[in-house]
């Protein structure tokens, strides 16, 4: 089975007729491990940078760097099972 994606059997950019349709190539079942992979190591180095950033402007400012953090409220979630809404239908 195929999925849709940017990279063919070769892992290099596929080129054909769909592309100039705005549909993207197709990539194969056993690839997607491996395109998931690069995805987590890039996300993983970009969070290394960012952590590195922060170090480094905290060293800059001090505590002063804290006072830019926004946070904002909590989220509530009620989590509802049949059995919880039966109890409060008692």
């Amino acid at each position: 089975m195929d999925r849709r994606g940017p990279m063919d059997g070769h892992g290099e950019n596929e080129h054909n007729e769909n592309e100039h349709k705005g549909e993207p190539s197709l990539i194969k079942d056993d690839l997607i491990p491996a395109v998931h992979q690069n995805l987590k190591e890039q996300l993983m180095l970009k969070r290394q940078d960012n952590a590195l950033d922060f170090r480094k402007q905290y060293n800059e400012e001090g505590d002063a760097f804290f006072s830019r953090f926004v946070i904002g409220d909590k989220t509530w979630v009620c989590y509802v099972t049949l059995e919880s809404k039966l109890q409060l239908m008692e």
